[in-house]
């Protein structure tokens, strides 16, 4: 039986692109960053590619490095809840970002990372119920708590997970963070749901 291997060119593209972001410089960082004002200045695309944007090197590193990992296990799973996921993230962080009001201005991958990473945790969870798994039903249950706590603590003030080196001169966008682990808890609640009601069509058929 052969093998078929997907590449995450999706995962790959987009990864490539927040590194040649950086890459530009500071007049490519304002032209990216997302700002509270965007709508007022028409800068439109902001809402995309606010996410892609980073304010240092050390920034970059820790979420390029989670995104392409974690990307690259969604898309290879399925190509279009990565897009679902990604464009999810990006809709519900304009609304938290602009609902809380406390950024000018906001840059950074880790609202998709959480996203991602709640999202690899749902499908280890989905494989682990239908092939009666416990150690990976396990496994998935602990990564999903784990990002839950991640966002709980952020939202109550702590500091940041992984990259806590950058909050004396950053402020964590916990609300971007919350809305990357809500669209994942939608999408993988859903996902479950669906291999739920097949499991039951195929014993009902059996």
């Amino acid at each position: 039986m052969k093998i078929q291997t997907r590449i995450p060119w999706i995962t790959l593209l987009l990864g490539a692109f927040a590194a040649l972001a950086f890459a530009g410089g500071t007049a490519t960082f304002e032209a990216l960053a997302w700002r509270a004002d965007w709508l007022q200045s028409g800068e439109y695309w902001k809402v995309v590619t606010g996410h892609f944007a980073h304010a240092s090197a050390s920034h970059l590193a820790w979420d390029l490095r989670a995104f392409l990992i974690l990307g690259a296990c969604v898309e290879r799973r399925c190509r279009g809840r990565l897009l679902a996921l990604l464009g999810g993230t990006m809709l519900l962080s304009e609304i938290a970002l602009s609902w809380s009001g406390r950024f000018a201005l906001y840059c950074g991958l880790s609202g998709l990372d959480v996203a991602l990473f709640a999202a690899a945790a749902f499908q280890l969870l989905q494989k682990g119920k239908m092939e009666g798994d416990r150690v990976l039903k396990g496994l998935g249950a602990g990564a999903l708590v784990l990002a839950i706590c991640k966002v709980g603590l952020e939202v109550f003030g702590r500091s940041p997970f992984f990259v806590s080196g950058l909050q004396a001169s950053f402020s964590v966008a916990w609300e971007a963070h919350l809305a990357g682990l809500a669209a994942a808890l939608l999408a993988g609640g859903y996902s479950l749901s669906r291999s739920g009601s097949l499991t039951i069509s195929n014993e009902r058929l059996g």
